[in-house]
């Protein structure tokens, strides 16, 4: 009998889902890390996408902005530590729903 964790992978692969559980999986920690670490800016930030080996994060604020790009660099650590995934950068854009 096959393990679970030797399962889902395989099946995700087959199904040609393999890319996309993987890009929701770093969406997951980015916001995980982003609620546990600016919990006063979770409101504003919201991961919109990642491509390849990019983050994207969205802002509604400009201090939300400001506080994420100066712990940017540990976020990118962080993301890193987990196996199979590598991240080169992260970009904070402002959305079109800007507070400030």
């Amino acid at each position: 009998m096959d393990k679970l964790s030797n399962l889902i992978p395989r099946v995700l692969n087959k199904r040609g889902l393999k890319d996309e559980a993987g890009a929701s999986y770093v969406t997951f920690l980015t916001a995980q890390w982003i609620e546990e670490n600016l919990p006063e800016y979770t409101s504003y930030l919201s991961v919109s996408k990642k491509s390849d080996t990019t983050i994207v994060i969205e802002s509604d604020h400009a201090i939300a902005s400001q506080e994420l790009s100066q712990v940017k660099e540990v976020l990118l650590g962080y993301i890193n530590t987990h196996e199979g995934i590598n991240i080169d950068d992260i970009f904070i854009t402002r959305s079109g729903n800007t507070a400030n």
